[in-house]
């Protein structure tokens, strides 16, 4: 966060840091033995959350989520493990 130098980006695509990215290029290739961290906020779409994290279940097993929230949202019961 906040390089000043240079945009990471430019340095190759491990380097790429994006939904989509994450959707063609990681995604196929991710293995059981590999960890998935989702990080977000109770903001976003949780659905599209819960869907991500479904298809990332489909092929590795040690998924952990980090979400954040403002005083007074929770999580829905639908989208709780």
């Amino acid at each position: 966060m906040f390089n000043q130098k240079d945009e990471l980006t430019n340095q190759g695509p491990q380097f790429t840091f994006s939904q989509e990215n994450f959707l063609t290029s990681i995604l196929p290739s991710l293995m059981e033995t590999d960890t998935v961290i989702f990080i977000f906020t109770l903001d976003d779409n949780l659905v599209e959350v819960q869907t991500l994290v479904e298809q990332v279940k489909e092929k590795a097993s040690n998924i952990q989520a980090l979400a954040h929230s403002t005083v007074g949202q929770s999580l829905p019961v639908r989208v709780q493990p």
